[in-house]
C-alpha cells in the first residue's frame, strides 16, 4: 500500500482443506461472477463510506467482474477492506474498519458467516491447514482464526502492531510497520514459533517495512519505507529467515523516495517493486536498480502482483475517490490489458 494513502486510510480513526463447519441457511442467489482461474482484487474503498468492493479478472474469459460481494448479498462488503485469504471452498475478507472478516462461498460468493473483532485487522494468511494468522493494526501483536470452525480463537501478543505475514517452515514473519496506535519502535519484523502461536525472535530491518517476500534461495527480502515523514533512507534488506542474519542491504538515495508493494516472480530470482514507476533486479544485484521497469507517467500506482505465468497486475488508485484501473503487463513490460476495478484496489489474490 502507497505510505501516505494508507495513513489516509487507515490512520484516521483511523489453498488447504475445506471448512467443516455448516453455516446454515444462506442466501441462495447467484453472483454474476464466473467461478474459475482468475484473480480477486480487494478494493479498499473510501474510508467511512462503507463502499468497500470485490472485483474479478477472468483468466478464462479475460473480462473484469466488479462489485461481486455484492451482486451476490445485494448489501454493501463493509468499510476499508484490505486483504483475503482462501481456505478450500471458503474465502475469507478482511474488513478493516469494520473490524471483521466476511466469509463467502468461492462458487458464488454468497456470504455464509461474518467474524467480528474488537481492533482494527490488516492481513490473514494461513499457517497450516488448521489455523490462519490476522495482523492488526491498533493491537500489539495478532489474531489466531480458526479454519475449520471458521471462528476466531485468540489474541497473541508481541508488543507491536502488525501488517504484513509471511510463513516459512515453522516460523511466521511479521512487519511492523506502524506506531500509531501503539508505541513502540517500527522497524522490524518480528518472528514467530507457529507450534507454540510466541513470538521468538526479531531483526531490525528500517523504519516502516511495508512489505516482503521471499526469494529462490529461502532468503527473505523486506522493504522499508523509512517513515512518513522521511526520518530514515528507505532500504531493502536480505536477511537469512533461520539465523536473522543480514545478508544484504541496499539503501535508497533520498529520504523522499517511498518504495513499496515489493513483489517477487514465481521463479524467485527476480524483485520488483513501487518506486512511483515499477523497478525490477536480480535477487544476485548487489546494488539498486536505476532505470524503470514500467514508466507510471501520470499514473498513481498502488498495489502490485506477479501472476502464476509471470504477467505482471498494477493498480492505479487515480484520486482515490473514483474507480480505479488495473493495467497488465507482459513479463517483458509489454502492456496486455486495462480494465476498471473498484474505489482504490489495494490487494490480489490468484484463485486456480
Amino acid at each position: 500500500m502507497i505510505k501516505t494513502q494508507i495513513r489516509i486510510c487507515f490512520f484516521f480513526i483511523l489453498l488447504f482443506t475445506a471448512c467443516q463447519k455448516d453455516f446454515g441457511e444462506v442466501n441462495t442467489a447467484e453472483s454474476d461472477y464466473i467461478y474459475g482461474k482468475g484473480l480477486f482484487i480487494v478494493n479498499e474503498g473510501m474510508y467511512g463510506q462503507g463502499n468497500a468492493s470485490i472485483s474479478f479478472y477472468s483468466f478464462e474469459t479475460n473480462n473484469m467482474y466488479n462489485a461481486v460481494f455484492y451482486t451476490a448479498n445485494q448489501r454493501p462488503l463493509g468499510d476499508v477492506a484490505t486483504s483475503m485469504l482462501r481456505n478450500g471452498e471458503y474465502v475469507y475478507i478482511v474488513l478493516n474498519n469494520s473490524a471483521k472478516i466476511e466469509i463467502v462461498r468461492l462458487s458464488d460468493f454468497v456470504s455464509v458467516k461474518s467474524i467480528s473483532l474488537n481492533y482494527l485487522p490488516l492481513f490473514i494468511t494461513a499457517i497450516n491447514e488448521n489455523y490462519a494468522y490476522l495482523s492488526n493494526l491498533s493491537y500489539p501483536g495478532f489474531h489466531l482464526i480458526d479454519l475449520k470452525t471458521a471462528a476466531y480463537v485468540q489474541d497473541v501478543y508481541t508488543g507491536k502492531s502488525t501488517q504484513q505475514i509471511l510463513a516459512y517452515q515453522d516460523y511466521c514473519f511479521f512487519t511492523n510497520w506502524s506506531n500509531y496506535y501503539i508505541t513502540a519502535n517500527n522497524n522490524t519484523v518480528q518472528r514467530i514459533d507457529t507450534q507454540t502461536n510466541q513470538l521468538h525472535d526479531s531483526i531490525i530491518v528500517g523504519k516502516e517495512p511495508n512489505s516482503m517476500v521471499l526469494d529462490k534461495y529461502n532468503k527473505i527480502w523486506v522493504l522499508s519505507s523509512g517513515g512518513y515523514l522521511g526520518e530514515e533512507y528507505p532500504r531493502l534488506v536480505c536477511f537469512n529467515p533461520l539465523s536473522l542474519q543480514k545478508e544484504k542491504e541496499l539503501v535508497f538515495p533520498f529520504k523522499s523516495m517511498s518504495p513499496k508493494a515489493l513483489c517477487v516472480n514465481p521463479a524467485g530470482d527476480s524483485l520488483f517493486f513501487l518506486n512511483t514507476s515499477v523497478y525490477a533486479m536480480s535477487v544476485n544485484d548487489s546494488i539498486l536498480p536505476t532505470q524503470a521497469f514500467i514508466e507510471a507517467g501520470t499514473r498513481n500506482f498502488y498495489a502490485m502482483s506477479i501472476a502464476p505465468d509471470n504477467r505482471i497486475f498494477l493498480s492505479d488508485a487515480l484520486d482515490y475517490q473514483q474507480n480505479g484501473d488495473i493495467y497488465i503487463y507482459s513479463s517483458s513490460a509489454k502492456l496486455l490489458h486495462q480494465s476498471k476495478a473498484g474505489i482504490i484496489p489495494s490487494f490480489f489474490y490468484f484463485v486456480e
